[in-house]
């Protein structure tokens, strides 16, 4: 490392540091309090702990893929749309477990989906304040998902568009993996999307955790475009698996930074 990447490299630890200070104490304890409390209260710990009764089915086949409308309206407007048709979702369930994803390929699609553009730093999705409180992980549980990647938890740094590994996993972690999962493994690799409670609170107090929810909707639907780009990729959004159990896994802090939904992607079958 040469004098200027040294004194680059002192600056970026002091701007850390110093943006950790003033969080610190600009932070409202009560909202955060309130805020970790029911992010908790959301959380399932057990597979027990959500089970489907059979009202609950009835329920689901009389209102799934159909919009709330109003009962009462003045008058209908038709507009001339030839709809799209389709013979399958747009999620995709089963993948391709003996194709390797190219790591060039890879690097694309993170960069498409959360990296910042040159110039104006912005990313492809919006951000209330342009904080960007959630991590996007990248969790790969198997040594033929990516090429030049082993099994491990890395996180994209969107600035430089580099991979930082920051938990290798052993065969117990990807056991555990899927032991948390419902349903178990779809692929080899997911995107796990990690809320940064500290930071999504600091300007905006509780609604800032609305903003980063609203957020990570907006960032699974920048992937999933960055995916179409690539032919025959696809992936599937879910919620289902153990909260706390999970991010403990994936080396994160349940209680600061939980992983709030996981992405599967691959190319699928």
């Amino acid at each position: 490392m040469n004098e200027k990447q040294s004194q680059s490299r002192l600056d970026e630890l002091a701007r850390s540091f110093t943006a950790e200070y003033l969080q610190e104490n600009l932070q409202d304890k009560t909202v955060m309090s309130t805020v970790l409390k029911f992010h908790q209260r959301t959380t399932w710990q057990e597979i027990g702990d959500y089970e489907i009764e059979t009202r609950l089915t009835d329920w689901l086949n009389l209102v799934q893929y159909n919009d709330i409308l109003p009962e009462y309206f003045q008058e209908k407007f038709k507009f001339g749309v030839k709809k799209e048709e389709k013979s399958e979702g747009n999620s995709k369930r089963v993948f391709d477990l003996t194709l390797p994803i190219a790591y060039d390929t890879l690097g694309e699609i993170l960069h498409s989906a959360f990296g910042l553009a040159e110039g104006y730093r912005t990313k492809p999705y919006p951000s209330a304040g342009a904080l960007y409180p959630i991590i996007p992980l990248l969790v790969i549980i198997s040594e033929d998902a990516i090429n030049k990647l082993f099994p491990g938890v890395y996180v994209f740094d969107s600035r430089k568009t580099e991979l930082l590994l920051i938990k290798s996993f052993t065969d117990e972690d990807i056991l555990n993996i899927s032991k948390n999962i419902y349903g178990g493994n779809l692929s080899n690799v997911f995107i796990g999307y990690s809320l940064d409670v500290r930071r999504a609170i600091t300007k905006y107090r509780t609604r800032g955790y609305r903003h980063a929810l609203i957020e990570v909707g907006l960032m699974a639907q920048s992937f999933r475009e960055a995916i179409k780009k690539h032919n025959h990729f696809g992936d599937c959004l879910i919620s289902g698996y153990n909260d706390n159990a999970l991010t403990s896994i994936l080396g994160m802090n349940p209680r600061i930074s939980p992983v709030v939904s996981i992405q599967w992607f691959g190319k699928y079958i």
